[in-house]
């Protein structure tokens, strides 16, 4: 995975996210990844009606978003290595939210 131009744009990583999840699955359905985005999206900006917006210093959206970027770029090196077991669209999945939501309380 080539990292996103603008890593502090949730746009541009989300992106980034799903191209490669599409490459490595073509035949999964994308949208629980782009639905653990928008829903990341509303956490970290106050728009969850549970959460307030994310105001720390260093645990912040731009930190979540660094850390599913290498998230994925391990994963899809991972995955390119053939190495077993074999890991799937669950899998990657599962890392996306764990990424997403690692600091979210």
């Amino acid at each position: 995975m080539s990292s996103p131009s603008d890593i502090t744009s949730p746009a541009a990583v989300a992106d980034a996210t799903a191209k490669t999840f599409a490459r490595l699955f073509p035949r999964a359905d994308g949208k629980t990844v782009r639905q653990l985005f928008t829903d990341a999206d509303d956490l970290f900006n106050g728009r969850h009606p549970d959460y307030q917006a994310c105001d720390l210093k260093y645990h912040d959206y731009r930190h979540t978003l660094q850390v599913t970027n290498c998230f994925t770029s391990i994963f899809a090196g991972r995955h390119a290595s053939g190495d077993t077991p074999a890991l799937n669209a669950g899998h990657f999945e599962i890392g996306i939210a764990a990424a997403l939501y690692h600091d979210s309380g």
